[in-house]
């Protein structure tokens, strides 16, 4: 639910929220980097849920993929390009976590 809830805020651009939240994830012992790697993971996702043919190769239950779903309707295809463009360059240079979140300033 945590990448669902981070994903609603880059989309409404509630970046205050999207930073007190992903402090409240780093508090709780989560590490960045894995972090925005398991975030590139769900754009992936939601790039896979954007055509009725292909939400049946995602592997997880109904209820969450009627949440892909739901959420793959407030994302255009180039913005989840662009986050995973994002997420991955973070993930690939292992970058401080907090440049991640300026890049979407």
């Amino acid at each position: 639910d945590t990448y669902f809830k981070v994903t609603d805020l880059i989309v409404s651009n509630n970046i205050p929220q999207l930073l007190i939240e992903f402090n409240s994830i780093l508090a709780h012992g989560f590490d960045g980097q894995h972090f925005i790697a398991g975030l590139a993971g769900h754009f992936r996702d939601l790039m896979v849920c954007k055509n009725s043919q292909t939400v049946s190769l995602m592997e997880v239950g109904e209820e969450t993929q009627k949440k892909y779903i739901e959420q793959t309707t407030k994302c255009d295809f180039p913005f989840l390009v662009e986050a995973l463009r994002i997420a991955t360059q973070c993930d690939i240079r292992q970058a401080v976590p907090h440049a991640f979140w300026w890049s979407w300033l």
